[in-house]
């Protein structure tokens, strides 16, 4: 009984890990495929081109989250005609987004690009049948996006899609999904931030959110959670325990 006991305690994972689920969706996509739909609407203000907004993303997508051998998501990128430069909020977005999509871009008309060094923001909302996902890229005059560096419109693309994807922020500073990504000089994914996307889209989805890690998370109202992996291998301990007084209760 000691040897299964102290076998069943090598299979648990005491690791503890700082990305969280994004507090409004709480969970990600139905599909690892998800495709990303980038609006041809123009960028005024930052000067990207359709096209060149396009091929930002694509980067974005490849350098970071569809490098994960860890995680089975799978992001493909494609232009759709539309115009998402006047919404008012990501919600409004968001919905216009095909279903278990995400829909991509530059806006100028949501109140806090204002502050021309929030370079964007993404988010994802869902029903009980599908996703939509929203990433909007700060457009609007006076925006710190038209004169940052390459590398950090790629981490700021990424960052959003992160959250487009499900995840909240992160507390590991140099993390992809940490809460302050604006010029910051981010060229790869943590291993906090893997850790992450492979707990939402494990190589397996029938495993989601058990697959690949066994980590603590939060997930918008508890700061830290036992995994539930642990919580499976307290209960088969405890079974054993009830089992062996049962047993010397009989020979009584």
């Amino acid at each position: 009984m000691r040897i299964l006991i102290i076998t069943s305690f090598c299979f648990l994972c005491f690791d503890v890990w700082a990305w969280t689920l994004n507090s409004s969706s709480r969970r990600g996509f139905p599909t690892n495929e998800v495709v990303v739909e980038v609006a041809t609407s123009s960028c005024s203000n930052t000067s990207f081109s359709s096209n060149e907004l396009k091929d930002l993303v694509e980067e974005a997508v490849s350098q970071f989250w569809n490098a994960v051998s860890t995680s089975g998501l799978k992001l493909t990128v494609e232009q759709r005609s539309i115009d998402v430069s006047g919404a008012t909020t990501l919600g409004t977005i968001a919905d216009l987004a095909s279903h278990n999509k995400i829909l991509v871009g530059c806006n100028s008309g949501i109140s806090s690009f204002s502050d021309g060094s929030i370079l964007g923001v993404g988010g994802l909302q869902c029903t009980s049948s599908y996703c939509q996902g929203a990433v909007a890229l700060n457009d609007a005059a006076g925006t710190n996006l038209a004169s940052v560096s390459h590398s950090v419109v790629l981490a700021t693309f990424a960052h959003e899609l992160g959250h487009a994807l499900g995840l909240g922020h992160s507390s590991v500073e140099f993390a992809l999904m940490f809460y302050s990504v604006g010029g910051k000089d981010q060229e790869f994914l943590a291993e906090d931030d893997m850790k992450g996307i492979s707990w939402l889209y494990p190589l397996d989805k029938k495993l989601a959110g058990l697959g690949g890690s066994c980590a603590t998370i939060d997930d918008g109202t508890n700061s830290w959670r036992i995994s539930k992996t642990f919580f499976l291998l307290l209960f088969f301990i405890f079974s054993f325990y009830l089992i062996k007084i049962r047993n010397d209760l009989k020979k009584l």
